[in-house]
């Protein structure tokens, strides 16, 4: 259910328009990037919904009018996502960090970091090679998934599949905490033992 589920009530858009909110501009933004599998695990679906009030949350709503106003509860994840783990990507050869200006190994090496990070924050009890987590990349990124080693014939996605079988991908909205040190985010998400592990890169 996208953000766009919450807003067919008219009166909460106009309670939310008095508040500053740009309505049509959420509402775009998030049909276009909202969207469900069939195939989703629970993992993330959890992950989805809660993307919508940490969107809000960003935009500097409190829990109270989102939960009012929407009638959407904060759900743990949420709160976790903003207390995430924080780097920034490593920097290539050349001093770059976006992946626009990176290699296929390079994207590769970063996805990688992001992944051992998390296992280190869940210890013994998560491996990313084989337990599931939910890798979310802005959605002006997400091309660079297809960038191909060029001696393999394999993109950045296919690596992924083929190294981390639990690893589910998702777009993240750019809008979603836009901090000044941020032109895009990597992060990684897992549910181990009930509880929530996030790793959250920038400068992709």
């Amino acid at each position: 259910m996208g953000l766009n589920f919450y807003m067919a009530n008219e009166e909460k858009k106009q309670s939310l328009l008095h508040q500053g909110a740009t309505m049509e501009k959420i509402h775009r933004k998030w049909t276009a990037i909202q969207g469900r599998d069939k195939e989703m695990s629970d993992l993330e679906a959890e992950v989805d919904d809660s993307l919508a009030p940490l969107y809000l949350l960003s935009k500097g709503f409190s829990y109270e009018t989102i939960l009012k106003t929407l009638g959407l509860a904060i759900s743990p994840i949420t709160a976790v996502f903003s207390e995430c783990e924080r780097s920034q990507v490593a920097a290539n050869s050349e001093g770059h960090t976006q992946w626009e200006k990176k290699s296929f190994y390079e994207i590769v090496q970063d996805v990688v970091t992001v992944a051992n990070t998390l296992h280190k924050l869940a210890m013994a009890n998560f491996d990313p090679r084989t337990d599931e987590f939910v890798l979310l990349v802005s959605v002006s990124r997400m091309q660079y998934l297809s960038n191909v080693a060029t001696t393999m014939g394999m993109t950045v996605r296919d690596y992924i599949h083929g190294q981390f079988a639990g690893c589910k991908v998702r777009v993240l909205p750019d809008l979603v905490f836009p901090d000044k040190d941020d032109d895009g985010v990597l992060w990684a998400v897992a549910k181990v033992c009930n509880r929530y592990f996030c790793v959250r890169s920038h400068g992709i």
